[in-house]
Parts: C-alpha cells; structure tokens; sequence
C-alpha cells in the first residue's frame, strides 16, 4: 500500500499489489516472490514473519558469531562498550522529542510529512548540542561516571545520535506505508556489517575499537535503504512541508514531548543508568559479563517481541476505531506469553552451563547473571509490544508516572544493593527481582486499560509459569542430584524438544491475532 489514506478508500480484498505496490501480475518472479507465497495468508501473521524474519537472519549471525566475538575480545572490552551504548540509548529517546512515534497516526499524507521534517530538524539540533556538550564538560562528565577507558572513543556518541536517530525515524515512516520487506532488509544488512567490522578489526587494531565501529555500523545502518525508499515513493510529498505545517504538527501531538519524551526518558534511564552504575562501582569486567548476558536475555524480544509490536501498532487505531481493541490485545498478549515462557524458562534453569559451553568458560558466571534475569525479561517480552496501546489511548502521563518511579526503584536496587551487599551477585538478584514485579504491575495496567481483566492476565501467566517448570523438570531434577553433563545436556535437549513442540501447538491452537 502506498499510503494509509489510500488503504482506508479501498476495501483490503480487492488490492492486488504487494507491498511494493507492483501488480502481482507484473512481478518479477525472484526467490523472494515464491517465499511469499509459503507465508501465513492473515496480514497480522505475514507481517510479523516479514519483521521476525529479516530479525531472525541478523540474530542468527549474531548468535552463530558470539562464540567467536567472546574469545576474541575482554569482558572489559564489552563492558566499555556498555557504557557507550547505555548513553547513547539514553540520548536516542530524546533525540527527537519522541515525535516519531506520531508518523503514523495522521490519515492525511500532509500532516505525516510535516511530523517526519520536524523530527529531522529536532534530531539535527539535539546532536549539536551533544557536540558542543562534548567539547565543553566530556572529560568531567566521564571523571564523574569513572569510565575513563570510554574516553579514547567518546567523538562516536554524536555520530551514534544522529545516524541512530534518523534510523529510527524512517523506520517510523517506513511502518506507516507498511514496508514491512524493506524494514526486514535492513534489519539483516544492519547486523551483517556490526559483525563483519567486529570480526575484522580487531586483527587491525587491538581493544574495543571494533565493537565500538559494529555498534555505530548496527545504529545507523539501513539509513541509506529507508531514506532512498521514502524518495522513491513520497518525494512528491515534499511540497506540503511547510514551517507552518510543522509547527501545527508540534501541537497537535505535543503530548509525545510533553510527556512521553519524559516516560521515555524514565524508561531508558531505568534500564541503562544501572548498566552505568554497575561499571562505576564494580568495574567494567562485571558490566561486560552483565551486558552479554542482558544481550543473549533479551534476543528473543529482539526476534519476535519488536516485530509484533510494530505490525501490532501499525492496525491499533484501526482495532480501536471499530470496538476490537479489548480482543486483539487479548490475542497478542496470549501469542505472547506462549512463544515466551518456554524459551525464558529454559535460559532460567540452564542458563550458565549453556552460556560456559557456548561462549566459554570465563563467561559461565554471565550464564548465571542470565538465569536471574530471566523472569524480569520474560515479562518485559510481553509488556513492551504492548506498551503501544499507551498512544492511541493517549495515557501518556500515566505511562510517565509509571516509567519514573521504575526508574527511580531499579537505580536505588543497585545502589543500595552495593552498600549492603557489597558485591555484585546479591545487586543484580535484587534489581532483576524489582523490575520483573514492577514490569508485572506494568502489564496488568496495560490489561486493563485494553479492556481485560487483570485477575484473568495473572491466571494465564501462572499458568505457563507452571507448566514451562513441568517441561524443565528434567534439568532441575539432574541438577538437584548433581548429575554427570552428559545427562545434564540430555536432559536441556529433552525439555527444549517438549517446549518447542508445545509452542507449535499452542500458537496453531490460538490461530492469528
């Protein structure tokens, strides 16, 4: 579809053009023309798999290359690395005030189009100011954090801005003319150049300098892809952009940086700030073993979590205008939580001996800070696609309330943690501990603000916490009884088998949202 006012004039079963907008009659026959046909018929469905699919392909290089990454590079290497990519997540959430999200909302081409100006003009502006903050306090703000090994490659934080900023706007734009296959693209060519440039320099140049070119390569890259697939198709757009339209624009939709900039911000801050603390107080070995670990935790939400949520916020304000809104969030979050509690409960009950042998011995105890992170990403791998029904039902300022007091609970569980732990292991089990309760009180407010009961959403997850502990009982059983490894893989294989062919029958039983 080449725009949504066009989608809504005419009916859906009368289009015969793809995504590209070519007549099927008229397609080039290719690889990709016959893969389509082997996809799920519902929109839903398709669209997903199209984003999962291109997430699949880059997550599958990451994984298949991460053995070699960690036997190349330091823990302390990744953990400096970890303090880079905490301040840039940061800064991306308010590089362009969040107006972003507001591309797809207008029907009118005219006012899309003025929103995507505005967020560039915003973006341009914010990575300025980053340079001239650079310049005037970067070696006192690094002296203040403790991270002076981040010193040498501090000139790539505005760089990171800007490319990551523009990604994430075109992204944007290319979710609201449903270029689901070009999205997909760049998602793969994004994390094949992060890991060919990983790969290749450290043989040139020793430390942490290609994972710091791999993450500037995995923010920005798919800029050129997006920005030539918006020229292709809406240059003549352009003439409605107007100082004047923009500005309206910056009114109409002044509760994006009234107030979700903030809950944004709380949000970014409350899951990054500790990454920060963590090396501040315990060194950037502990941060590199916890920032893999938070890596490998939350791939799945990479893979399948951001991919739902997209094509999910693509048709809510559809969903909402005719009255569905209360049964399609009921789907996806049942799609959900069956994809998810199987996968999350095999990483909780065998997450070191699987991260030991994997990536190596030294990364065993990365396992462990796995298996305790495990329950807090499994809710988040829930809550977060949700987490879109915050702007069509525009409850942004209680989503900002909601997004600071996390923040200011998960800072104070690392802080306090290490004035009385005095350690890192106790700190990090109390912060999992404290964000998997308060992302829980998350996901039932998102319930009931969609229209569902909380008592019914609490049952299920009980429910699939229950049954996904049946299904690794082999491997805490072994593990009880201090089995050889030979039986303990065994016993991983054997529950992997019996979850996964839960999870097909389970997502064949539910059907498509």
């Amino acid at each position: 579809m080449s725009n949504v006012a066009r989608s809504e004039s005419i009916p859906s079963d009368v289009i015969t053009e793809d995504e590209s907008g070519v007549p099927e009659d008229h397609q080039p026959v290719g690889v990709m023309h016959r893969m389509k046909r082997f996809l799920p018929k519902s929109n839903f469905s398709r669209h997903v798999i199209m984003l999962a699919g291109g997430t699949a392909f880059a997550q599958a290089v990451v994984i298949l290359t991460s053995p070699i990454l960690t036997r190349l590079y330091r823990p302390e290497d990744f953990g400096v690395v970890g303090v880079y990519t905490s301040l840039l997540t940061i800064l991306l959430t308010i590089s362009s005030f969040q107006y972003e999200l507001a591309i797809p909302l207008p029907v009118e081409e005219e006012k899309a189009v003025n929103i995507l100006a505005l967020t560039i003009a915003i973006l341009f502006g914010s990575t300025l100011v980053l340079i001239m903050a650079y310049f005037i306090w970067g070696n006192a703000f690094l002296a203040s954090i403790n991270a002076p090994a981040l010193k040498p490659y501090f000139w790539l934080l505005p760089l990171g801005l800007f490319g990551g900023g523009l990604y994430k706007i075109l992204n944007y734009w290319a979710l609201r003319h449903k270029a689901f296959s070009e999205i997909s693209r760049t998602r793969v060519n994004r994390s094949v150049g992060q890991i060919f440039s990983q790969l290749g320099i450290i043989f040139l140049v020793k430390g942490p300098l290609g994972l710091f070119i791999g993450q500037l390569i995995n923010q920005a890259g798919g800029c050129g892809t997006l920005g030539m697939l918006l020229l292709r198709r809406n240059r003549s757009t352009f003439s409605f952009i107007s100082f004047v339209g923009m500005g309206k624009m910056a009114v109409r939709y002044r509760n994006f940086p009234l107030l979700n900039t903030w809950s944004a911000l709380a949000n970014a801050a409350g899951s990054q700030v500790p990454n920060i603390l963590l090396a501040s107080l315990f060194g950037n070995y502990v941060l590199g073993l916890y920032s893999v670990s938070l890596r490998i935790m939350f791939m799945p939400l990479d893979l399948i979590g951001q991919a739902t949520g997209q094509v999910f916020f693509s048709r809510l304000r559809e969903a909402h205008t005719k009255g569905h809104l209360p049964m399609m969030t009921w789907k996806v979050f049942l799609y959900l939580v069956t994809l998810s509690a199987g996968i999350f409960g095999l990483l909780a009950s065998s997450g070191d001996v699987l991260f030991g042998m994997v990536f190596g011995s030294h990364w065993y105890m990365a396992g462990r800070y796995g298996q305790w992170l495990a329950p807090w990403s499994f809710l988040c791998f829930i809550s977060l696609p949700l987490n879109n029904l915050v702007f069509i039902l525009e409850r942004q300022r209680d989503n900002m309330y909601f997004q600071i007091v996390l923040m200011l609970s998960r800072i104070g569980a690392i802080y306090f943690g290490a004035r009385l732990f005095h350690g890192p292991n106790h700190t990090i089990q109390l912060f999992s501990a404290l964000s998997a309760l308060f992302w829980l009180l998350y996901l039932c407010w998102l319930m009931r603000i969609s229209g569902n009961s909380v008592r019914v959403t609490l049952e299920i997850i009980l429910r699939e916490s229950l049954l996904t502990l049946l299904l690794v009982l082999p491997i805490l059983t072994i593990r009880l009884l201090h089995g050889p490894i030979w039986l303990l893989l065994f016993g991983i294989v054997l529950s992997a088998s019996m979850i996964i062919l839960r999870i097909q029958h389970q997502i064949k039983s539910l059907g498509s949202p």
